[in-house]
């Protein structure tokens, strides 16, 4: 399949449930790898320019793939949000003593914005100059891979004729907020590892090249 639009990115993160967006260690698995040449980081849109959209469309994205981005149906990142958080939300996980405590600064943050652009994030949270803190990329990078965190949309600065330009600036939030009830209803219905069995055994199906290593990483931890 070669990628053309943003609709083939969409049929191809439906048909696989997850979708990364570079390449990686299991062959032929990303976006990147079937994307047509001229719709990649050229001038022509493509599937860079297309990310937001397909957020908007209902998609989760973020760093959820070996702390590099990419899609995934609902469905899938339930699964996967159920057994990275090993069953509990993040209020329970910092009640066991499992949450850094610049790791809770960062999720109470963003939870009292709703929704926040990256730079912003980092300011509120203390992670700018004025406030010192350091390993902001760090922690929202954890934070995505245990699936409390993604990403919202990438809205674009305007100009004062009200172009856009530029790249799209990172908007996070919590998939809880992004997505409501599409995304709670039924996410700890079963066990944590019912939920990675779940995925182990699809991925088996839809990557039979790749080797068990190649797939409990995919999965993570």
């Amino acid at each position: 399949m070669v990628i053309k639009s943003k609709k083939d990115i969409e049929n191809l993160i439906d048909k696989w449930g997850f979708l990364p967006f570079f390449v990686n260690e299991i062959e032929g698995f990303s976006i990147e790898e079937h994307v047509d040449p001229k719709c990649w980081f050229t001038a022509i849109p493509g599937p860079w320019e297309w990310k937001g959209d397909i957020i908007r469309d209902g998609y989760a994205y973020g760093k959820i793939f070996g702390k590099k981005c990419g899609f995934a149906t609902l469905e899938w990142y339930r699964h996967l949000a159920n057994w990275r958080r090993n069953g509990l939300d993040f209020d329970l996980r910092r009640d066991e003593g499992l949450v850094p405590y610049q790791d809770q600064d960062v999720y109470n943050t963003l939870t009292s914005f709703g929704f926040i652009q990256s730079r912003g994030l980092k300011a509120a949270a203390g992670f700018d100059k004025t406030g010192g803190k350091k390993g902001f990329e760090t922690i929202i990078t954890r934070l995505q891979m245990q699936c409390y965190v993604c990403v919202a949309d990438f809205p674009y600065l305007l100009d004062k004729n009200g172009n856009s330009y530029g790249w799209g600036i990172t908007e996070y939030s919590t998939p809880e907020e992004l997505f409501r009830d599409r995304f709670t209803k039924g996410l700890y219905r079963c066990k944590p590892e019912s939920s990675r069995k779940k995925i182990e055994d699809h991925l088996r199906k839809l990557l039979p090249k790749a080797t068990d290593a190649q797939i409990a990483r995919f999965i993570g931890q």
